[in-house]
C-alpha cells in the first residue's frame, strides 16, 4: 500500500471507532488537499476533537488553537488562535522566519471558504 492509502485506512479506522478525541501525527502527508479537507471535515461532523502534530501550516485552517513548542533549552511554548471566521470565510495566517540569509519575516495567509455554518 502507498503512504496515502495507509493514511486513508487509518482514518477509516478512526471513523469506525469514533473516539471523543484523536492525536494525529503527520497524518495527511500522503493525501491530496481535497482529501485532507474532507477527512478533517468528517472529524468535525463526528465531534472528534483533533490534536494534530504537523509541520504543515495549512492545518491551522482545521484547528482553533495552536500549541507551539519552541524546542529551546528552557522548554518554552506559546498558545495562539489559529484562525478567525469573517462572514463565510475562515482566515488563518502564519509567520515564516527566515533562519539563513535574511533577518526578515514573511507572512503567509491561507483562506478556506465555508459554504455553510452550523
Amino acid at each position: 500500500l502507498s503512504p496515502g492509502q495507509k493514511q486513508r485506512i487509518a482514518f477509516a479506522r478512526l471513523f469506525y471507532h469514533c473516539p471523543s478525541f484523536a492525536v494525529l501525527d503527520e497524518c495527511t502527508n500522503g493525501v491530496s488537499q481535497d482529501v485532507e479537507r474532507s477527512l478533517y471535515h468528517r472529524c468535525q461532523k463526528m465531534n472528534i476533537a483533533i490534536f494534530s502534530i504537523s509541520h504543515k501550516m495549512e492545518h491551522k485552517l482545521y484547528h482553533d488553537i495552536e500549541l507551539h513548542v519552541k524546542g529551546d533549552s528552557e522548554g518554552s511554548w506559546s498558545v495562539t488562535e489559529c484562525s478567525e471566521l469573517q462572514g463565510k470565510v475562515i482566515r488563518s495566517s502564519s509567520t515564516v522566519k527566515h533562519i539563513r540569509g535574511s533577518a526578515r519575516d514573511s507572512r503567509i495567509q491561507y483562506e478556506r471558504h465555508v459554504w455553510y455554518i452550523e
